[in-house]
C-alpha cells in the first residue's frame, strides 16, 4: 500500500507537468503559425513582380567609365508571398550573366534579407538589413570571400523605389580608409 501511494504521490505532479507541456507546446506552434504569416513588408517585395528592362553600370575601375549592359528581369512572389524570386539577364560591355535574386523579410529580425546567385561565380551573396526613410530605400549589409585571394569584402545594396514602375539597386564595397566605393548600378523600369 505504501508504494501505491508514492506512486501517486509523484504522478500527480508529473500529471500536471504533462499538462503544461501540452500548452506551452500548443503555444509555441501557434507562435510559429503567426510568426509565419506575412506582413505589409512582404507586400514592398511584391512591388517587384512583374516584368522588367534592365539598364546595368558596372564600375571594374572607378578611374574608367562604367561597363554599360542591358536585359530584362522577371519578377514573382513565391512561398506564399513571402519572398519574391527576381530572375534576370543582362548582357553588353563585355559582360553576359544571368542571375536569380531572393527578397525577403524575416519577422524573428526584422530585417529584409537577399540571397544573390549568378553565372559570374560559383558562390552566393547574402545581406540583410532595414528600411531607411532618409534614403528612401532598403539598405543592406553583407560580405564574401572576394576571389581570388578570399579577402574579407565588405558590400552594401540600396534598392530604391523612385515609382511603382522604377526601381534603382546601387551596390557599394567598402575601401579601406576611404568611403563605400559605387560598383554597380542597375535600374529596372517596368517592360511595357
Amino acid at each position: 500500500m505504501k508504494r501505491f501511494l508514492v506512486a501517486i504521490v509523484i504522478a500527480v505532479p508529473l500529471l500536471g507537468q504533462e499538462t503544461k507541456k501540452v500548452d506551452s507546446t500548443e503555444a509555441m506552434m501557434e507562435m510559429y503559425i503567426e510568426m509565419a504569416r506575412t506582413v505589409p513588408e512582404h507586400q514592398k517585395l511584391g512591388e517587384l513582380s512583374g516584368r522588367w528592362t534592365m539598364t546595368s553600370k558596372l564600375w571594374l575601375n572607378p578611374a574608367e567609365p562604367p561597363r554599360l549592359a542591358s536585359g530584362t528581369a522577371s519578377g514573382r512572389l513565391i512561398l506564399g508571398g513571402r519572398f519574391l524570386q527576381l530572375d534576370s539577364s543582362v548582357k553588353g560591355g563585355g559582360i553576359s550573366a544571368d542571375s536569380v535574386t531572393i527578397l525577403g523579410f524575416d519577422r524573428r529580425t526584422s530585417d529584409y534579407t537577399m540571397i544573390g546567385l549568378d553565372t559570374l561565380g560559383t558562390y552566393y551573396i547574402t545581406a540583410a538589413g532595414k528600411y531607411d526613410e532618409a534614403a528612401k530605400g532598403i539598405l543592406l549589409d553583407g560580405s564574401y570571400a572576394m576571389p581570388p585571394t578570399g579577402q574579407d569584402q565588405k558590400y552594401h545594396f540600396t534598392w530604391r523605389t523612385d515609382s511603382a514602375d522604377e526601381h534603382v539597386l546601387l551596390l557599394h564595397f567598402d575601401v579601406p580608409g576611404g568611403k563605400p566605393l559605387l560598383v554597380g548600378e542597375t535600374t529596372l523600369k517596368r517592360a511595357r
